[in-house]
């Protein structure tokens, strides 16, 4: 039977180490029967070998085999935004690897916006620290002894999404946010991870960190941005909603709305009263 790919990053290290012991042990060995240089060149290979093995399994007891040795997972290509200059993709590579909470975005239109929230979502969807999170909610046990239970039933869809969304509201969870504003005047993204990590962020920052925690978990999610009215028809708001059962988007057959930024339930969005138009986009 043919190795897996995951076995063969397992054992990747040990393959350099042996390897490199081999080399250094022979340099060593056989250094009398040959030039110093052919010996010296050996005995550096070997060591070389040795190095590298140790330091490959060193990052893998810190992070997953796939993240060192697979290479980066390719993306969406995001383009270059309707307003020319800094294309998003460049933009969207900041915010990724920027050591601050947040890094601006010039992301003129809705399209662009959502294309930067669609990316920072499916990233932080692949992520094993996200994933992590959303099992800790759904893995909480409720009772004790023989009465000891699921807090959250299994296979109970609704409840899953409304565990998650409650949790994400809630400042003692693993995953609890804060709805925290933007700098004045500029529109700021937040990679998942460090939206989960600060505990904060805004409308943009919480969809698509929420949206990334459900869809973790094997949920369809979209975001749903508004137009309150009012705004002259731009969109002043973003929530998502998400679909059970979980799924890829055609199995959906019903889509449940999400606002993490106000105290209301699963399932409550603003009403026509304070809306003037709706949107929604796949993740």
């Amino acid at each position: 039977m043919a190795p897996t790919a995951a076995a063969v990053r397992r054992n990747a290290p040990h393959a350099l180490v042996g390897v490199g012991l081999v080399v250094y042990g022979c340099a060593v060995l056989f250094a009398r029967d040959r030039p110093r240089w052919i010996a010296a060149a050996s005995a550096l290979f070997g060591a070389t070998l040795l190095l590298d093995g140790a330091v490959v399994w060193y990052r893998l007891s810190k992070g997953g085999a796939d993240d060192v040795l697979a290479g980066p997972r390719p993306g969406p290509d995001l383009g270059r935004s309707s307003s020319g200059g800094e294309s998003l993709q460049e933009s969207y590579d900041r915010v990724r690897s920027a050591k601050l909470t947040k890094q601006v975005v010039r992301a003129p239109s809705l399209e662009d916006r959502i294309a930067i929230l669609r990316k920072l979502a499916r990233e932080g969807s692949e992520s094993v620290e996200v994933r992590e999170k959303a099992l800790a909610v759904l893995s909480r046990t409720c009772g004790s002894g023989r009465d000891r239970r699921w807090c959250v039933p299994e296979k109970g869809w609704e409840s899953e999404v409304e565990a998650v969304f409650n949790a994400f509201r809630d400042p003692k969870s693993p995953i609890g946010v804060r709805y925290v504003r933007d700098a004045i005047s500029i529109d700021q993204y937040t990679n998942v991870a460090k939206t989960i990590r600060t505990k904060s962020g805004d409308c943009d920052d919480q969809a698509s960190a929420l949206a990334a925690i459900l869809m973790s978990v094997g949920y369809s999610c979209r975001f749903k941005p508004m137009s309150a009215k009012g705004a002259g028809g731009s969109a002043s708001h973003i929530l998502i909603s998400c679909g059970v059962p979980p799924g890829p988007p055609e199995r959906v057959k019903k889509w449940i709305s999400l606002d993490p930024t106000v105290n209301k339930p699963a399932g409550w969005q603003p009403g026509p009263e304070v809306v003037e138009k709706w949107w929604e986009f796949d993740i």
